[in-house]
This record gives C-alpha cells, structure tokens and sequence, in this order.
C-alpha cells in the first residue's frame, strides 16, 4: 500500500509537474512585476528605461529580478522571462478577438478535449473558449503559441491566473 509519502516523492519526481512549477513561479514573479510597473511610473521608467538601453536584455532582466524580487534566474529562465517583457511591451491596450479558424486549429490540436480537465469538448463552440495560457493581461496576444482551449468551467477558473495549469495537475483547485 502507498504511502502520502510515496505519492508525494512521486509528485515531486515528475518532470512535468516540476516544469509546470517552475513556470507558475515565474509567471508569479513576472505578474508582480507588471503589477508594480502598471501601479507605480515611477518604477515602470525605471525598468523601461534599463531594459530599453540595455545591449544585453537577458543579464538586465537577472538583475531586475535578483534585485526586486530576491530570486536569481538561470539562463533559461532568463531567456523566457525575456520573452514575456518583451511581449508585455509589444502588448496592446485591446483584446483581439480570436478567429474562428484558431478555435478549430485548437480544437483538432487537443483531440476535442479541454487543456485543463480533460473533458470532452463537444460541438457546441459558444461553450468553448479560446483562452490564452499566459494570461492576456500580462503578454496580450503577442506570443504565437499561447492559446489552448478550455471548457466553461475551466475559463471561468483560469480567469488571469497564472498558477491555474499547476494547480490544476496536482488537483489544488
């Protein structure tokens, strides 16, 4: 018979769950970021203005991060963390609303199966939401490759959540 114990060293070994806690991390920190710099200008030019004048952006970040947010990334962090500024930058004030024709492409992608609950999706499109896995508030619609569709339920979980895919995959929510 398994322990909690065995579980829980299970859990911690998988690859997958590690990933995902690593991304929500980071996500955490980059949402704390960008609500910092959306509330306070002040802070917001700061950090425009040393990444902006920055010549290397992925050394600039690490040290925004070491300094603010008490936490050292390691170069891939580094690199993805750069990514979502940049598309935080880019990011417009509006939402596009996504075509048809991506909610299908996600669909086929999927299976016909929620990302989050594994739930069949069905044919009814109004209850099938194209939502973006990083949350449009903090990179907009710029990043290609961060879609996935959700059922009902999921969206309305998800909202802007950043921690939502791995709370999910160790059944928190």
């Amino acid at each position: 018979m398994e322990t909690w114990s065995d579980i829980w060293n299970d859990i911690l070994a998988n690859k997958e769950i590690q990933r995902e806690y690593r991304t929500a991390f980071l996500l955490n920190i980059f949402q704390k970021m960008c609500s910092r710099m959306n509330k306070d200008s002040v802070y917001n030019k700061h950090i425009m203005t040393l990444y902006s004048e920055s010549f290397d952006k992925t050394s600039t970040i690490v040290l925004i991060v070491e300094k603010d947010y008490s936490f050292h990334l390691d170069a891939e962090d580094a690199r993805l963390f750069c990514l979502w500024f940049e598309a935080h930058r880019r990011k417009d004030i509006s939402r596009k609303v996504p075509p048809k024709s991506l909610k299908e492409e996600l669909i086929r992608k999927q299976n016909g199966f929620c990302s989050s609950c594994g739930q069949h999706l069905g044919k009814d499109y109004s209850k099938i939401h194209v939502d973006h896995i990083i949350p449009w508030v903090l990179v907009g619609d710029e990043l290609k490759d961060n879609y996935q569709v959700l059922c009902d339920t999921c969206n309305e979980c998800k909202s802007s959540r950043t921690d939502f895919m791995f709370k999910n995959l160790i059944k928190l929510t």
